[in-house]
């Protein structure tokens, strides 16, 4: 049971509690007995945080206790008391033990229902769609978070910002899809070589960001493999099937190495992913395509 869903049935048992003092209120001045109430609260109360099971177990309890009265009082008074009124009271006490006992499902169901609503809300919020990955809101608050975690531990955070090159003159020849599609590569390049605690998360419209709670020199193995990766990927472009491959261009930063400020350590990111881009330009190293049959 949800808080949300426990407060709920606080409420309705406030208000039932509430009737029912102003029902034994109600009889005791018309001098009637207060028992038929209880019982009545009593089942329902049951069903409502039971559930229909319980609240029908319950309110067969209350059925032979009413009855039980009754065959008192006839016993003890030497006279037949019954009427249409006991019998009202005798099918009253399991309809409402049932009753709230369907309302309480209901509830749940209805609770279960918005709490996936709610998942998948935050999950379409803070995910890309993409890659999978967080998108650029939460990058921010996991760099946030995990700046705070090392700063109070001592420990040392690596920044990699990973892009395809030329990205940009890719998806004008070929589209965004082509785009996403390399991206979509280069997130399971990136999951196949990170660990599960690495904070992954696709910062812009090309670039994909990994937080990782360690130094650079932990992860010397992966950036050097990054560098050296071109990334293939099968394209159909006017009927044709090519093959699209692009290198990843990469830039690290460490904290609080290299900076100590979120938009430090990102500026400084930016900028060496820059300089790598730079670097692959002065070599040729452009995109290539070949055509398959």
């Amino acid at each position: 049971m949800t808080h949300f869903s426990l407060r709920t049935r606080l409420l309705v048992f406030c208000a039932y509690v509430l009737v029912y003092v102003a029902l034994v209120v109600f009889a005791l001045y018309n001098d009637l007995s207060a028992l038929p109430y209880t019982l009545l609260i009593f089942a329902a109360s049951a069903g409502l945080f039971g559930g229909t099971v319980v609240g029908t177990i319950v309110s067969v309890v209350a059925v032979f206790v009413h009855a039980a009265s009754v065959v008192f009082g006839v016993s003890f008074q030497e006279i037949l008391v019954f009427s249409y009124y006991q019998v009202i009271w005798l099918v009253l006490y399991p309809i409402m033990g049932v009753i709230t006992g369907y309302l309480k499902r209901i509830t749940d169901n209805a609770e279960k229902s918005l709490d996936d609503m709610i998942v998948d809300h935050d999950s379409l919020v803070q995910h890309d769609e993409v890659t999978g990955f967080y998108n650029r809101r939460r990058f921010f608050l996991d760099l946030r978070d995990e700046i705070t975690r090392a700063e109070r531990y001592e420990n040392k955070i690596t920044i990699i910002f990973i892009r395809l090159s030329f990205s940009r003159e890719l998806g004008s020849i070929y589209g965004q899809e082509a785009v996403d599609a390399l991206l979509k590569r280069v997130a399971d390049i990136i999951l196949e070589n990170t660990r599960a605690t690495d904070r992954k998360a696709r910062f812009n419209e090309d670039i994909i960001a990994v937080i990782a709670p360690q130094p650079p020199s932990t992860l010397s193995v992966l950036i050097d493999r990054l560098k050296e990766k071109m990334v293939p990927v099968d394209y159909i472009v006017d009927g044709v099937r090519q093959v699209i491959e692009v290198r990843l261009e990469v830039g690290v930063v460490a904290y609080p190495d290299d900076a100590t400020t979120e938009s430090a350590l990102i500026t400084l990111a930016e900028s060496r992913l820059e300089g790598y881009r730079h670097l692959l330009a002065s070599e040729g190293n452009q995109f290539k395509t070949s055509d398959t049959a």
